[in-house]
């Protein structure tokens, strides 16, 4: 230490290097990592505020740190060797006299000279690469991330950035790693040179831009994010070391304070107890809907410092309620905040898809570890949300420039809003947490333990992540326990496995339990065709059918009930009044173009199955009409749903399995016929003669010379 101290204060060596030579000197001589940074806290307080270059720059602590994580990935050389002693008779030491006096390495070299002319290009390229990674042995901050050159940095709050390197940037690390010179004729000088310094040139930092893509490739590692907390690596155990960790490819950038959160390896009943309840004083006093919602929250705090030990996808958050007010924007930062120390970047949903794609990548290349969609208003849909949640790699166009990027999905993300109805695929993609205060104006409410509780997570932040670390240790201590009853979500599977195990392991039950209640309200179209299919399948059977005749039977039975009138008591469901919503809307206002679109709509559905009697949608080609037919095939039963237990329980009310669209119990469901007037299921004659010109234009639309809808129609059909 005191060597090194004089090399920095006396003959004017850099900061970095020589705490790095320092840390390869302990590391030799048998210190541990922990003891070396030890000995590195003595020398970051007494080293200089400026740098060798005499500018105001302070030697942080975590340089030096990331120092010994650099010395400590060698392995160690040979010891100090024993030059000379002093007298037995010192005092001092355990009355063994004084330590010996010991010769020690070389120290570290000044930067090495690069001239600009008389070399090839690839010649200089490879010096200044050589430089580099000299450089980079005591501080890493270089990496390769997606083929791009990428380096850690700071932002002005002191929290870690991810830099894309340009040429700017790059010439910028090579001024700090190499002295650049061109060879000039010394001026008077017959025959003679001198060394006149120079930047360096801009064609040596765009090769090495070059080679992040292409051979020779650059000796960087691989860089997977930024952690500021201690993450759960896939063999369960935690990384808390600053640096960079090989194993999850993941650079640890700790918050001040990070260095106190102690953990057991293997943690007693008790310990995952105070743990567990920590937890809770923290989010238990939210007004969850039930006890589903509650472990769901559970496992959304676990599944950002769980991320890296997760191979594949992680499910998104949605904390969903009633009214404003009610809590779902403080537990969405309580989230951020102990896992990053601040709130979550938000992305603001827009209607125009390109726009979503764009900020989606900005925050992705960021390195952006916790992503909320923010104060969420009716429908949630996005194909580009669809697509982020189930990739592992994230390609898309930047935002602002004509560029495609690849960039990795790592993030954890969350939506919150009021009663936010799910659209597309999006529902299997995601997990509910559910609030709900009960009263007309949830955000007047009081008395809570912790008033004002972001507060209060900030100044606690260490101990939340050790409660957190502590849960987790517990299961896989246990062996990773696992429970059948959790369930399967495809390539979310990973993800249920370890954070629900982690969740039951402490005690907690209710674990994405409140799924189906999701998946039901979330499929309003799958419970509207499963209804029109079930209709279709209770008059036709499994007929093949052309439109006209699916169209035929709606228009009869819709002007059934305008006859019928809104006085009379309905005692059957007609054909027309199963339609989807949007198509009972498109028959009541054009019914010229109704074909057309129930025909678009239907072709969207070939081969899906609706309900537990899986009603399967078929579809073929007629070769001699030239024209499509349709049947509905009922396959066996699968998960239940909601129009097939009305159905059911109507069954056991009637003790049968009469059809409700049959007129005469003596007749069965049939199709077809080659007649044009014959009787209906409701018992009104089918005969296309009494239906007004107007709706008839709507039968014939089923042929092949029929005109496509319009985009105003197909835009009006979509709403």
């Amino acid at each position: 230490l005191t060597r090194a101290l004089r090399l920095v204060q006396q003959e004017g060596k850099g900061r970095n290097d020589t705490g790095f030579w320092l840390a390869c000197q302990l590391r030799d001589n048998g210190y541990t990592s922990d003891a070396t940074k030890e000995v590195l806290r003595e020398y970051v307080a007494q080293v200089p505020q400026e740098n060798s270059k005499g500018v105001s720059e302070p030697y942080t602590q975590e340089e030096a740190f990331a120092s010994v994580t650099s010395a400590f990935h060698e392995a160690a050389r040979s010891a100090w060797t024993m030059t000379s002693t002093s007298s037995s008779g010192s005092g001092g030491n355990g009355g063994s006299g004084a330590p010996p006096i010991t010769a020690t390495p070389e120290p570290p070299e000044e930067l090495p000279d690069i001239l600009v002319n008389g070399e090839q290009l690839r010649e200089l390229v490879d010096q200044s690469i050589d430089a580099i990674v000299r450089k980079e042995r005591s501080s890493p901050s270089l990496f390769i991330q997606s083929a791009r050159l990428v380096r850690i940095g700071r932002s002005e709050l002191g929290r870690p950035l991810l830099i894309q390197m340009g040429t700017t940037e790059v010439k910028e690390v090579l001024t700090h790693c190499a002295n650049f010179f061109r060879l000039r004729k010394a001026t008077g000088k017959d025959g003679e040179f001198e060394k006149s310094p120079v930047s360096p040139p801009n064609e040596v930092a765009e090769q090495i831009l070059a080679r992040s893509s292409q051979a020779p490739y650059l000796p960087f590692p691989a860089l997977a994010g930024i952690v500021e907390t201690p993450v759960i690596r896939p063999d369960g155990s935690i990384l808390d070391q600053s640096g960079y960790d090989p194993a999850t490819q993941l650079y640890y950038a700790p918050h001040s304070g990070m260095e106190h959160c102690k953990v057991p390896l293997k943690p007693t009943e008790q310990e995952r107890e105070k743990a567990l309840a920590l937890l809770w004083s923290t989010i238990g006093e939210f007004p969850y809907v039930s006890d589903a919602d509650k472990a769901n929250a559970l496992g959304l705090l676990l599944t950002p410092i769980l991320r890296p030990a997760i191979k594949r996808h992680v499910a998104l958050a949605l904390i969903d309620a009633p009214k404003q007010g009610t809590g779902k924007g403080l537990l969405s930062d309580v989230v951020s905040i102990i896992a990053t120390g601040t709130s979550a970047a938000i992305l603001t949903m827009s209607d125009n898809d390109e726009e979503v794609q764009k900020l989606i990548t900005s925050l992705l290349i960021e390195g952006t570890t916790i992503i909320t969609i923010d104060n969420l208003t009716g429908r949630l849909q996005s194909r580009h949300l669809d697509a982020v949640l189930t990739s592992d790699m994230w390609r898309a166009r930047i935002l602002g420039v004509s560029k495609t990027t690849m960039v990795p999905q790592r993030a954890t993300w969350l939506a919150t809003g009021n009663n936010i109805k799910l659209g597309g695929d999006l529902a299997r993609r995601c997990y509910r947490i559910r609030l709900d205060a009960k009263i007309s104006r949830p955000y007047m409410r009081k008395g809570f333990t912790h008033s004002d509780l972001a507060t209060w997570v900030t100044e606690h932040r260490t101990d939340l992540i050790a409660a957190l670390l502590t849960l987790t240790r517990a299961w896989y201590a246990a062996g990773k326990p696992q429970y059948d009853h959790l369930p399967a979500l495809g390539t979310f599977s990973g993800w249920v496995k370890t954070v629900g195990g982690i969740v039951e392991y402490a005690g907690v039950q209710g674990f994405l339990s409140n799924l189906e209640q999701l998946y039901d309200e979330a499929d309003e179209d799958g419970i509207q065709w499963e209804a029109f299919f079930n209709a279709w399948h209770q008059i036709f059977g499994e007929e093949w059918l052309p439109l006209a005749t699916i169209v035929h039977e709606i228009i009869v039975s819709n002007e059934a009930e305008d006859v019928a009138g809104s006085d009379e008591e309905k005692t059957e469901t007609l054909f027309s009044e199963t339609l989807p919503s949007a198509l009972q809307m498109a028959l009541k206002e054009k019914p010229r173009s109704f074909s057309i679109r129930l025909g678009k709509a239907l072709d969207r559905l070939v081969d899906t199955c609706f309900g537990a009697e899986n009603f399967r949608l078929e579809k073929k080609r007629d070769a001699h009409s030239k024209t499509n037919l349709w049947r509905i095939f009922a396959g066996s039963a699968g998960s239940d749903s909601p129009p097939t237990r009305v159905k059911n329980l109507e069954k056991e009310k009637t003790g049968g399995i009469e059809n409700i669209y049959r007129s005469d119990g003596n007749n069965s469901p049939h199709s077809p016929q080659t007649e044009i007037a014959q009787n209906s299921p409701n018992g009104l004659t089918r005969d296309v003669s009494t239906i007004s010109p107007t709706l008839q234009t709507s039968i014939e639309c089923e042929k092949p010379t029929a005109l496509p809808a319009t985009d105003q129609e197909r835009e009006e059909f979509e709403l």
